[in-house]
């Protein structure tokens, strides 16, 4: 049996869960940022990525926030994905993020896979 590279639910551990306004169905996967005590909103251009969203409680809106581990090929702009190794994820949109060199100031993460071809990258919350 061939065996290939996978990174999936490495390091993922438990969903953290968090107030949101956020849409079942619509808002999954997206990214998000800590807006107030408690509580998550989407991610605009620009900001610093917290985690994502895995799942939206339909009854009370809470968040299952992935906050930790491997995120396996993330939509990620264009021309933004640097060399291998540590960069700034930063939000784009609140679906797609743009990795920046690693610079004074802001949160480095691994950057483990690059993929500019199909504008996807894999990365370490």
């Amino acid at each position: 049996m061939a065996r290939s590279v996978g990174f999936e639910g490495i390091g993922a551990g438990a969903l953290v869960y968090f107030k949101s306004a956020l849409t079942r169905g619509t808002d999954e996967n997206k990214l998000v940022k800590v807006s107030a005590d408690e509580t998550v909103a989407l991610c605009a251009d620009g900001e610093d990525v917290y985690g994502i969203v895995r799942v939206i409680d339909a009854k009370d809106k809470l968040a299952g926030v992935q906050i930790n581990g491997i995120v396996a090929d993330y939509p990620a702009l264009h021309a933004t994905i640097p060399p291998l190794g540590f960069a700034h994820v930063i939000a784009k949109t609140a679906s797609q993020v743009q990795l920046k060199a690693a610079t004074a100031g802001w949160k480095v993460r691994r950057v483990i896979k690059s993929d500019d071809t199909n504008h996807l990258c894999t990365f370490e919350l």
